[in-house]
């Protein structure tokens, strides 16, 4: 059916198949033919976020920066370019790129609509601080501050992790381990954070 107009999405899935099976080599080759032409915008959209996964998955990192950009810029729906932007943020900070991946968590914060994901972004803020640039005290004063705002106050427990982060950075251990340890005494909202607050308790011991 080589007239249909469709084809395009059928190649789309083809790519996807392609990458879903690992065979990265044959799914670029059609994602790259598809980038190529002009196609329907709702098409780009849906193009733009299976390149970007596939580009993650085949350890093609720097490539898939500059994708994820290009799908949050297609894509209008705020729940996915929130996504989009929070994983442009991982992998920004997974290459070292601290400044990118806060730029990107920033705009995964502006469009988030649920709960959850807000307290998320604002917690890889945090996690891009670096110690030496950023200001210490104002980072810390503001985490502080909207630990206590409403239904924030549930989530304190990952706050005060990202606050611990935020010490240790800063050179200031004895500070990071307090938080770690309020960490602890708080309500539990998500068990991964609970455990890398022991993580990085046990590192500071075996430091020391």
């Amino acid at each position: 059916m080589s007239k249909d107009k469709r084809l395009p999405l059928a190649k789309i899935y083809q790519g996807l198949a392609y990458s879903r099976m690992e065979d990265y080599y044959r799914a670029e080759e059609v994602f790259s033919e598809l980038k190529n032409k002009d196609i329907k915008k709702n098409y780009k959209m849906l193009l733009s976020v299976y390149y970007s996964e596939m580009l993650l998955n085949a350890g093609k990192k720097e490539d898939a920066i500059n994708e994820l950009a290009n799908a949050y810029e297609l894509n209008k729906n705020r729940k996915l370019k929130s996504r989009i932007s929070f994983l442009r943020g991982q992998v920004s900070v997974n290459l070292g790129r601290n400044e990118e991946a806060r730029e990107s968590f920033a705009a995964a914060y502006k469009n988030a609509n649920n709960f959850e994901f807000e307290v998320k972004s604002q917690i890889e803020i945090a996690k891009t601080f670096n110690g030496k640039d950023d200001d210490y005290e104002g980072a810390k004063n503001y985490l502080e501050k909207i630990s206590k705002k409403g239904t924030y106050a549930s989530r304190k427990n990952e706050f005060l992790y990202a606050l611990g982060l935020m010490a240790s950075k800063a050179g200031k251990k004895e500070e990071a381990k307090t938080f770690f340890a309020k960490s602890l005494k708080e309500k539990v909202s998500d068990p991964q954070i609970r455990g890398l607050s022991y993580y990085e308790i046990g590192k500071q011991y075996f430091e020391e």
